[in-house]
């Protein structure tokens, strides 16, 4: 059998390596271009046996949004991709709902579970809710917080921007602590997105 060979770019970390599989068959022969072990297991798992993590919506009764983001725990086979997307259109979940919450157990029969991945209750402050902050040279706190809730709040705007003047630390000195953003945390938010994933600092709810 003659030998193909596949051009990947590895998502592991923010080089983005350009990776060429070697392939016999069904059969990989080698890897060259990874610059990490990490660059070679993802190349050969991506011709083999490639999985994702899928992400979407589902319904919601008794909240004040009548949808939740949703998505897979961990990753699952690509061939099952359009199957779960099937199964989670008849899914309705009861508010509250939070993130972690297991909205589909074993979902295609993948032994993965579908996890909320947006808090859509949080406060019960709003539907949705657009934040600006305007900053000035040499001026440490904002010198104006902005919200915007398309007409979804349930409290008055003015008293959310209240809330989150004496909630949060928005110099930038406390972005940076409360967010860790000094650590180094590439190989997580490289990989599918920056947002759902529970164990990042910006996905922590605070309630104020």
């Amino acid at each position: 059998m003659s030998e193909t060979t596949r051009e990947l770019t590895c998502i592991g970390c923010p080089l983005g390596c350009s990776i060429t599989v070697t392939m016999n068959g069904t059969d990989v022969v080698s890897v060259t271009g990874n610059t990490c072990p990490r660059g070679d297991a993802y190349a050969r798992k991506e011709v083999t046996n490639p999985t994702r993590i899928v992400t979407s919506t589902v319904r919601v009764e008794g909240g004040i949004s009548p949808m939740v983001n949703v998505k897979t725990a961990s990753d699952i086979p690509k061939a099952k991709i359009f199957e779960c997307a099937s199964a989670l259109k008849n899914v309705v979940v009861t508010a509250p709902v939070k993130i972690g919450d297991v909205v589909l157990s074993n979902v295609a029969g993948t032994g993965v579970d579908v996890v909320a991945a947006k808090n859509i209750v949080a406060n019960g402050y709003a539907k949705k809710c657009e934040i600006q902050i305007a900053y000035s040279i040499g001026v440490a706190k904002p010198v104006s917080i902005y919200v915007n809730t398309y007409g979804t709040n349930t409290i008055p705007e003015e008293e959310i921007v209240e809330k989150i003047d004496k909630t949060f630390d928005l110099t930038p000195r406390g972005i940076i602590n409360y967010l860790d953003l000094q650590r180094p945390i590439y190989r997580q938010t490289t990989n599918y997105g920056h947002f759902g994933k529970k164990d990042l600092p910006w996905e922590k709810i605070i309630n104020f």
